[in-house]
């Protein structure tokens, strides 16, 4: 079962958060309404960016941990919450 639980933690380390928790980052965002993919086409160009660990730091300041998605008492509560209270990590 200790395993397991290390399986869980090591994969709910890359949760990045829920809608939700992006709201404010997105507040300004504007909505894509162009249906030819152009923007798809022009962010593959980003794709190696040196932006991207900037971007993911930001988005996981954002993060909150998922209490209407987790439900347990213990060290292994408190330990989901050291880990996904880790708000710098990088790839």
């Amino acid at each position: 079962m200790l395993s397991q639980f290390h399986s869980a933690t090591e994969l709910l380390a890359t949760y990045a958060g829920k809608a939700s928790d992006l709201a404010p980052m997105l507040t300004d965002a504007p909505i894509n309404r162009d249906l030819n993919m152009r923007l798809q086409y022009i962010a593959g160009w980003g794709l190696n960016s040196v932006m991207a660990a900037d971007l993911y730091r930001e988005i996981l300041s954002h993060r909150q941990f998922p209490e209407d998605l987790l439900a347990g008492t213990g060290e292994h509560m408190e330990t989901l919450r050291e880990v996904l209270g880790r708000r710098h990590r990088t790839f």
